[in-house]
């Protein structure tokens, strides 16, 4: 019997006598659309102390990760580094109160 198996960056099950199901996670791959470069030491979002979102695995969707940040900040970023903001007023710690102030 004939094999298919996934060509890298891609990965997943072997087909046995058919095509192989393969996926390209972005977040995990390593390859020119991926935040993982080849010869980088780690991810794009990595780096940034952020978390990495594949918003679709299938093998023709390019370029769709983005980097989050981690709680209590915000912000996401398509293929490439978030820029997070901090919300002081919404972090409920002690469970203090907090007023913005209002130029103006």
């Amino acid at each position: 019997d004939w094999e298919c198996r996934c060509v890298a960056p891609q990965s997943g099950a072997a087909g046995v006598g058919s095509t192989a199901s393969c996926v390209l996670d972005e977040c995990t791959a390593v390859c020119a659309t991926c935040a993982q470069r080849p010869g980088s030491p780690s991810s794009v979002c990595a780096a940034a102390g952020q978390t990495c979102k594949d918003g679709s695995t299938d093998a023709a969707s390019v370029r769709d990760w983005e980097c989050r940040c981690v709680a209590p900040e915000t912000g996401s970023a398509a293929a490439a580094a978030a820029v997070c903001a901090r919300d002081e007023c919404s972090v409920a710690a002690n469970r203090q109160t907090c007023e913005r102030e209002v130029d103006g």
